[in-house]
């Protein structure tokens, strides 16, 4: 069960030793958000008996006021935690601080132990929740493990005075020794979706340099600190409550965004700031907010651009017409990267996925130029067992496809991996065993869609398929690419955005990615687009430069870039109709004469580096 109170408010977290009822009767009249009672290093080794007596009695009989009521019980390497968390528990404490935490296997241990004491006293399960103290180098290296352990954990603490031991050095009130293990603590928590808590300050006669450190962990990220004086609560909460400018502002945004909503703008600015918001479709989601492409009522299949808007927007809504229990594994987009969840009734028609270019072509001439360019594929020294491949969603693109598992399934020749936007053509491949893997970023179609469920139909990320500042990029595993184009010029640049006009009509999709990357790229053009030739003296815009373009096949011939010699020594003895790009361009020109340039201006609209 997930606990209703594993996201509750935490600024403030106070200590207070178990074993002095004095302490522990009524410290709610401070209001801290909650208190720790400590039976740990506040509590003698010959007090421990009476300390868990005290600590049972005051979670009985007495009232907390909302106050979480946190049980820091002895390390793990000693004899009293097991009675120590049985007491806790039996008395009603609200979750459990593991101190010493080192390893992800601490955590299991307590996880077990508790689970076992709820049992025994008739306690809800899952209603005692669990964090994590970290004191060593070895625990903040681990913290990540830590912090994704047990669904029981709330969140993880930094204890600055062993840490800094452990370490070789002192507490030294500027927070420097502490600024790793701060940082580290709180990437951990986040990327786990936990919280983060910071460690004490103790020097109880410094209330400024405590307001700074506050101020600093709260730029940091951290959810909260924890105390030793009623007197640093007031200045915590003080620093974490936004300001009546910080609600003014906010009321604000929330005002553009529904605005801003129904004009279908994501990115906008109020008072000169930059709200950068991501609402993403996803066709299943829980309540927590991991999303996924399939097993709703509008299934798309992968949600791969979606991950890149859900990884760097500053606030994440997921908008879903089917809620799901937690948890809604594997999830495309974690809940990590999630901020809201919202439920509509609908949120798309899956019927329409397949439209326009995504069609299979019954076109004799498109059915020729696929002819040509599955015999071109394989008379190239890149078309051997474990091959890689992308086809666009063209439909001579598509009938390549099809053309081409005919002659790998004579030859006996098997495909390592097919990649890209997939049509059921490529799905087909998975199915019949002749590609090892897919690896989608976009569906094209139901047959694709419903394919994503295959085990070795793999969804990667936009950023895992072509992003070139990633370490790796799978694009740049490709031996062949197949694409479309709307115009090619006598330099082999590509457009496929604008129309002849200049008028924006398509998307470049990983167009000039996968042309890049690939051994081999291919793009598949009429030499006419209705009455406008595509094989030109110049594009009217260029998306794919012409050194990434390998081979352009038309209708009236198949020209190879000069700068590929060997794709030229290839192709020496094939049957193929090769010309060069220029011929191809004067006969475009011939039948349908030279079209007029579009009239540019001077002003520079928008410039992108």
């Amino acid at each position: 069960m997930i606990n209703p109170n594993k996201k509750r408010l935490r600024r403030t977290m106070m200590f207070l030793n178990a074993q002095k009822p004095g302490l522990i009767k009524d410290p709610y009249i401070y209001k801290p958000d909650s208190i720790m009672l400590d039976l740990e290093d506040a509590v003698a080794e010959n007090q421990k008996d009476a300390a868990r007596f005290s600590l049972f009695h005051a979670l009985r009989t007495i009232n907390y006021r909302g106050c979480e009521r946190v049980v820091r019980i002895n390390g793990l390497d000693s004899p009293y935690w097991k009675e120590d968390i049985r007491c806790a528990v039996a008395g009603g404490c609200d979750s459990i601080r593991i101190p010493k935490t080192e390893s992800a296997k601490d955590v299991y241990i307590v996880e077990k132990e508790v689970a076992q004491a709820e049992k025994d006293f008739g306690r809800p399960e899952g209603s005692v929740l669990i964090m994590a103290a970290i004191e060593s180098a070895r625990g903040v290296m681990r913290a990540l493990d830590i912090c994704e352990a047990s669904e029981r954990l709330f969140g993880i603490a930094l204890s600055g005075g062993d840490y800094t031991k452990d370490l070789q050095t002192h507490i030294t009130g500027t927070g420097l020794e502490l600024m790793g293990a701060r940082q580290n603590l709180v990437i951990a928590a986040r990327a786990a979706g936990v919280q983060c808590f910071d460690t004490v300050y103790t020097d109880l006669d410094n209330m400024e340099g405590f307001r700074q450190d506050v101020e600093t962990i709260h730029l940091m990220g951290f959810d909260g600190k924890s105390i030793i004086n009623p007197r640093q609560i007031n200045i915590v909460h003080d620093i974490y409550t936004p300001k009546q400018k910080d609600i003014i502002f906010a009321e604000k945004v929330v005002r553009e965004i529904d605005e801003k909503k129904a004009q279908g703008i994501g990115v906008f600015t109020v008072d000169g700031k930059m709200i950068d918001i991501a609402f993403i479709g996803t066709p299943t989601c829980d309540e927590y907010g991991n999303c996924s492409g399939i097993g709703g009522k509008s299934d798309c299949g992968v949600l791969s651009y979606a991950m890149a808007d859900a990884q760097y927007a500053d606030h994440v809504v997921a908008i879903t017409d089917c809620m799901v229990p937690f948890p809604n594994f594997p999830a495309h987009i974690s809940m990590t990267n999630v901020d809201y969840v919202v439920a509509v009734d609908e949120i798309g028609d899956p019927n329409k996925i397949a439209t326009g270019a995504a069609k299979p072509t019954t076109d004799m001439r498109k059915l020729m130029m696929a002819d040509y360019c599955t015999q071109f594929v394989i008379n190239t020294p890149y078309f051997k067992d474990g091959f890689s491949y992308q086809t666009g969603v063209g439909g001579a693109s598509i009938a390549s496809t099809i053309s081409l598992a005919k002659v790998m399934k004579e030859r006996g020749v098997r495909m390592r991996f097919g990649v890209g936007g997939l049509t059921k053509p490529m799905c087909q491949l998975l199915i019949d065993g002749q590609v090892d893997a897919l690896l989608d970023t976009q569906d094209f179609d139901l047959a694709a869609v419903e394919s994503v469920k295959d085990l070795h139909h793999f969804r990667i990320s936009a950023g895992e398929y072509a992003n070139p500042f990633n370490k790796g990029a799978v694009v740049n595993k490709l031996d062949f690419v197949i694409l479309a184009a709307l115009e090619v010029d006598v330099n082999f640049n590509c457009n496929v955005v604008v129309d002849s006009n200049g008028m924006i009509i398509g998307a470049q999709g990983g167009h000039p990615d996968t042309a890049a990357g690939a051994k081999c790229a291919i793009v598949i053009a009429p030499l006419l687009q209705g009455r406008t030739p595509a094989i030109c003296t110049d594009v009217t815009t260029v998306t794919t430069p012409g050194e990434s373009v390998d081979v352009v096949i038309t209708d009236y011939g198949i020209a190879i870039n000069p700068r590929r010699k060997d794709l030229i020594e290839a192709m020496e003895c094939v049957d193929l109709p090769f010309t060069t790009i220029e011929h191809l361009r004067d006969i475009a020109y011939e039948i349908a004469g030279e079209p007029q340039k579009v009239e540019k201006g001077k002003r520079v609209q928008l410039f992108l580096k």
